[in-house]
C-alpha cells in the first residue's frame, strides 16, 4: 500500500490510510467509518469504495467525499472552510478567555 499511495502522490502527513492482516478488525473499523465493503470470500480481501474523509482538529469527520468529479470542487471547499475556520478558532488558544 505504501507504494500505491506514493505513486499516486499520497504521502504522511496529509494522506493517512488503513491496512491490516486481521480482516475482522478491518471489517469492524469500515463498518464504523460507514465504508460499504464486501469481503472476497476465496481471498479475503476486503474491497471497498474509495472515500476521503476530512477530518477536523478534533479528530471528528467533518466532510466525506468519494472519487466523483464533482466531489473535488467539494472536497477544496471543505479544506478552505476548516481551515478557515481553526484559523478564526485557535487564535492565542494558549491563553483561555482570549481572543
Amino acid at each position: 500500500m505504501d507504494g500505491v499511495a506514493t505513486a499516486r502522490g499520497f504521502t504522511h502527513p496529509e494522506f493517512r490510510y488503513v491496512n491490516g492482516e486481521r480482516p475482522a478488525a478491518m471489517l469492524d473499523l469500515l463498518s464504523r467509518l460507514q465504508f460499504a465493503r464486501v469481503r472476497n470470500p476465496e481471498t479475503g480481501v476486503i474491497d471497498h469504495v474509495n472515500l476521503f474523509l476530512v477530518v477536523d482538529r478534533a479528530g471528528r469527520i467533518a466532510y466525506r467525499f468519494n472519487l466523483e468529479p464533482r466531489h473535488r470542487a467539494w472536497l477544496r471547499a471543505s479544506l478552505r472552510s476548516l481551515l478557515h475556520e481553526n484559523a478564526t478558532t485557535t487564535v492565542f488558544s494558549d491563553r483561555p478567555g482570549q481572543l
